[in-house]
C-alpha cells in the first residue's frame, strides 16, 4: 500500500514539473525580443508622414554582432528595463507627424508608460 502512494506522489510531481516547465517555456517563447522590438519601433517610424524629425536620427540600428538592447542606452526617448525591454517612451514635442495605425503595442509588453503628446498624430488607437 505504502508503495502505490509513493508511486502516485511520484508521478504528482513529474506532472506538476512538467506543467511548471511548460508554462515558463510558453511565456519565454512568446515573448518578444529587444531586437524585435527595436524593428517594431523602426517600422512605426517608417510610417510616419514628411521628413524623419531630428530628434528620431538616433533611431538606427546597429551592426548585427551589437548589443541587442542597443535602443535601450543609444535611441532618443526610449528608457528599458534590465532585460532590455522598452518600459518607457517619451516623445513629447519632437514634431511627429502621422497615425498609430502601424505603432507596434502588441510588441511592446512591457510598455509602461507611453507620452506622444504635442505632436501631430491622428486617427484611431489600434487595439
Amino acid at each position: 500500500m505504502a508503495s502505490y502512494h509513493l508511486k502516485l506522489l511520484v508521478y504528482f510531481l513529474v506532472l506538476i514539473v512538467f506543467v511548471l516547465f511548460s508554462s515558463l517555456h510558453h511565456v519565454n517563447s512568446s515573448s518578444t525580443s529587444p531586437r524585435e522590438e527595436a524593428h517594431a519601433l523602426l517600422n512605426w517610424k517608417d510610417s510616419l508622414h514628411g521628413e524623419t524629425p531630428a530628434a528620431l536620427s538616433s533611431w538606427v540600428l546597429p551592426p548585427i554582432h551589437a548589443n541587442s538592447s542597443h535602443h535601450c542606452r543609444k535611441w532618443f526617448g526610449i528608457s528599458c528595463n534590465k532585460a532590455g525591454k522598452v518600459v518607457e517612451i517619451n516623445l513629447t514635442n519632437t514634431g511627429l507627424v502621422g497615425t498609430l495605425n502601424s505603432f507596434p503595442f502588441s510588441n511592446l509588453s512591457n510598455l509602461n508608460r507611453l507620452d506622444l503628446s504635442i505632436n501631430q498624430l491622428s486617427g484611431p488607437i489600434p487595439p
